[in-house]
């Protein structure tokens, strides 16, 4: 039989709810819901309501879905004309209807009893006549009676025989003044009711999202403003809330107060009756209490009415205690609900099993305050961003990217690989049967998803799909060790892995703590329903979408995450402002997307409709000219040493030439040699660019322009990012000089670690540890890393200075420079020196001293390596980048094993 729910308060907590759970729980039933415009679209509120309610529950809600969703715009709380005409209207012919009035108003003052009366008794009689009108057959009132009272003790399922000489307040009032006029009006007209009364609704039991910022988690954020102004030496070391020692709270998820609701509903014999939609267990406040200290870290406590005695409470607890009053009701009563009549309505205990404890209520607040501290951890930079793009309140990358390009350009490659390629209207149905899966795994906002896996196809619909559904994917390189992917997925505690079967085999060997997914069986091509999209979980942009680490070339890994945002700052202020990024373009980015500069290509060139090019597996300098061929793409993107290879390859060098369809050649991840510059330029007619980004920023922060003068210089800044230069003591530099460079801008993300440190972030202002100096023209010209630089004799040595003096020889593949405590002919043993590590073909000892006789002549008579070893190859990241570390502890080793033979006695 067809039916049709009529809902107010459907752009409220628990009305969105319930409707989301009619739309997903009767697919033939309509649901009209009363919603005012408010100066906007009353149907875009419902539906955004709605949208975060399956984000809440963790639920992939499809177009189709709303499709029946109708709305009335209207107010159902006061008299309006043709409002009821209206409601009739859009119910004709579909069988019986039930009418939901879960509109209200939760305030307590007695200053607002006007109010309160107006909306939540006079509103709830007025929504009442519109059912009759509207001729609904049943009529569901919910109503918060008692849940804010001071009253204590038994609380039955019935109507209060007679009102208490005293009302706690007037929202108390308001309710028990509805239920009896509503109860009598109905019975009047011949109207089914029913009365369903909640108690403190909270988030969901399995996700703990909350798509509601009131209430109970007001509480906690009034808590964290009032200890964050309490600042100086006469900080409080504590803080007490007092309340009655039997105190307690009940609680219930908003999912089953929903469930028991339409269990309810749907026995026929249950009209005319009223529930108690509440927890079976109940919360001593002294447990909530402490479950705000554990979530917030502030030492909150819970004073009994003796302690209060021995000592009462500080000025500073009396005023916290005015500034939470509004919550008192909630926190003072002990109310014992009653709830047989609402098993025996909903068939059965729905709760068995269930009990909410002091840790259900740690996981609530945790979930609700790691979003509150995403958000106001922002920057200035990203909300200025935000606002001067004018992106939507709610914003997801991924649905902005399948809005954007791939409706745009469906027919277009999107993506070649080895594998195949695909075309973006092919992506899209696959990021949505990639997305129903995860969905169905129970992946849902805010959490973190590791992706463990090889570039490809397969790979960049997992990484999409994850952030369409509001998770955060955490991007991990398959090529590390078992032991060190282990530590990694750790430190981001995942709660679902992603892998290929490469991936896979390795995570044989260790413990993945969480579930694991073929990456295959998630992202298999789609079939049938599969297809139809989802609509994205509504994220804002300032919600983190996905986590890279950082490579670790200088320390271990840090988890850096990054927002909806950072993206969009990489493509409009880099991408298009500074390369002239086309959807004409076909971008190859030989770095992987485990890392932030390979996952950048890879995004700014889908968002902006082009063609990105993704490496294989096993990339070597032969596979890239041979990519450079057969897939001619207009920009690439790699380290140095990428192009100083093909460069070195004279067969490879000659295969690309005349044949080369590339209008730009970006190099980043470390300095780029001034000699391959010039190289490229004359071998293959084209600038090679340098730039320079990180993991923290994930936009290209400093790049040059094909048309600039940049005279070997890293480039200039990428319009919104800012950067100052420091000395040691924090003084700022002048022109020429070289200093740290300091760093902020909208994109800009640091590690837990950085951040509680203080060391290296401080007022939006991130150290980046890089040395630059800074010339007249703007141009920032790198000479190193602050930690990899030393002194050797009282001089400040750069080894991208002679690095740079060194490559210039044309028999130098690769070379490093780094300190020695290997001095030669000198009385300290311990005297720094300046050590040369080379790849040549032709290693001699004449060419070390042509080494050392060019760097004097270049630089100056006190800048040379004073020692010089061949090596047949440099240490370096999977990114390619140098690492300096391994070669300074090797010349640490071989420097205390020559010291040890010289001291061992004859």
């Amino acid at each position: 039989m067809q039916r049709s729910h009529i809902v107010t308060g459907a752009n409220g907590y628990l009305g969105s709810h319930l409707v989301l759970e009619l739309l997903l729980g009767q697919p033939e039933a309509q649901v009209v819901c009363i919603a005012r415009s408010d100066g906007g679209d009353a149907r875009q509120r419902v539906v955004t309501a709605v949208r975060l309610a399956a984000q809440t529950c963790g639920q992939a809600l499809q177009t189709q879905a709303l499709a029946r969703l109708q709305v009335v715009s209207g107010n159902p709380l006061r008299p309006e004309a043709g409002l009821a005409e209206r409601i009739a209207q859009a119910v004709a012919g579909r069988g019986e209807a039930t009418f939901w009035h879960v509109a209200a108003t939760v305030r307590f003052t007695e200053s607002e009893a006007g109010e309160l009366e107006r909306i939540n008794t006079q509103g709830a009689t007025h929504a009442l006549e519109l059912a009759i009108v509207a001729g609904c057959g049943d009529y569901n009132y919910v109503s918060t009676a008692y849940v804010c009272g001071d009253r204590s003790g038994d609380i039955a399922e019935q109507l209060e025989p007679q009102a208490p000489a005293t009302f706690s307040n007037p929202y108390e009032r308001s309710k028990f003044e509805a239920e009896r006029r509503i109860v009598a009006r109905a019975e009047a007209a011949g109207l089914a009711w029913r009365i369903l009364r909640p108690s403190i609704i909270v988030g969901h039991s399995r996700t703990w999202l909350s798509a509601s910022d009131s209430g109970l988690y007001k509480f906690c954020e009034l808590l964290e403003d009032f200890w964050s102004s309490q600042r100086g030496a006469a900080a409080p070391r504590s803080l007490r809330f007092a309340a009655p020692e039997n105190a307690h709270l009940n609680l219930v998820p908003v999912d089953v107060c929903v469930a028991e609701m339409l269990a309810i509903d749907a026995n026929m014999h249950s009209r005319k009756g009223i529930y108690h939609l509440v927890s079976a267990s109940t919360v001593p406040t002294a447990d909530f209490l402490s479950s705000v200290a554990a979530a917030t870290g502030i030492p909150l406590t819970m004073a009994s009415a003796q302690e209060l005695a021995e000592q009462p409470l500080s000025r500073r607890e009396v005023e916290f205690a005015r500034r939470v009053a509004h919550y008192r009701p909630y926190l003072y009563g002990d109310k014992r609900f009653e709830r047989a009549a609402s098993v025996r309505a909903c068939g059965g205990d729905l709760q068995a099993e269930r009990r909410i404890d002091r840790q259900a209520v740690l996981s609530w607040l945790q979930a609700f305050l790691k979003r509150s501290r995403v958000h106001s951890d922002a920057s200035p930079e990203a909300r200025l961003f935000t606002q001067q793009r004018a992106l939507p309140a709610h914003f997801n990358v991924t649905e902005h990217l399948l809005q954007g390009a791939a409706r745009a350009y469906p027919d277009k490659i999107a993506i070649r690989h080895e594998g195949g390629e695909i075309r973006y209207a092919e992506l899209a149905e696959r990021i949505a049967a990639c997305a129903r899966r995860l969905s169905a795994a129970g992946v849902h906002y805010q959490q973190r998803v590791a992706l463990i896996s090889h570039d490809g196809i397969e790979h960049v619909a997992a990484l999409l799909a994850v952030m369409h559904l509001g998770a955060v994917c955490t991007l991990i390189n398959p090529l590390l060790p078992a032991r060190d992917i282990a530590a990694l997925l750790e430190q981001a505690e995942v709660s679902l892995v992603v892998a290929d079967v490469m991936a896979r085999q390795r995570l044989a060997e260790i413990d993945a703590g969480a579930p694991l997914l073929p990456l295959e069986t998630v992202c298999a091509a789609p079939s049938g329903p599969e297809c139809e999209p989802l609509l994205a979980s509504p994220t804002g942009p300032l919600d983190h979408a996905f986590a890279v680490f950082t490579s670790g070339s200088v320390g271990q890994p840090k988890l850096i995450e990054h927002r909806h945002l950072d993206p969009i700052v990489a493509t409009e202020r880099y991408a298009a402002h500074l390369l002239d990024l086309r959807v004409s373009d076909v971008l190859f980015s030989a770095s992987r997307t485990s890392f932030a500069f390979g996952l950048q290509n890879l995004l700014i060139a889908l968002l902006k409709g082009a063609t990105a090019v993704i490496a294989p597996q096993k990339i070597s300098a032969a596979v890239v000219a041979e990519l450079i061929v057969a897939a001619r793409p207009t920009v690439m993107f790699a380290v140095p040493t990428v192009y100083q290879y093909l460069l070195d390859d004279e067969a490879l060098s000659n295969r690309i030439k005349g044949r080369n369809s590339l209008r730009l050649c970006i190099a980043a991840g470390e300095r780029l040699p001034q000699a391959v510059a010039t190289r490229w330029l004359q071998r293959h007619g084209i600038r090679l660019l340098d730039s320079l980004g990180s993991t923290e920023a994930f936009s290209t922060y400093l790049s040059n322009v094909a048309d600039g003068d940049y005279q070997g210089s890293t480039g200039k800044l990428v319009p919104g990012f800012d950067a100052v230069l420091r000395h040691h003591d924090g003084r700022p530099c002048r022109k020429g000089e070289r200093g740290v460079m300091w760093l902020r801008g909208p994109s800009l993300s640091v590690s837990r670690q950085d951040r509680n440190a203080g060391s290296r972030f401080h007022g939006g202002w991130y150290c980046t540890n890089d040395v630059f100096w800074r010339d007249g023209d703007g141009y920032f010209h790198f000479c190193g890393r602050h930690d990899e630089m030393f002194k050797v004799a009282g001089q400040w040595v750069s080894p991208l200075d002679l690095e740079e003096v060194l490559l210039s020889h044309p028999l130098v593949r690769e070379a490093a420079i780094t300190s020695s405590a290997d001095g030669v002919a000198t009385e300290d043993s311990s005297t720094l020196r300046t050590k040369a590590w080379v790849v040549s073909d032709q290693a001699s000892p004449g060419l070390a001293e042509e080494l050392r006789t060019l760097c004097k002549t270049r630089l100056d008579a006190r800048r040379y390596p004073h020692l010089v070893e061949f090596v047949d190859a440099l240490p370096r990241t999977s990114t390619g980048k140098l690492q300096r570390a391994p070669l300074r502890r090797r010349a640490e080793e071989e420097s205390a094993a020559a010291h040890a033979a010289e001291t061992i006695p004859a």
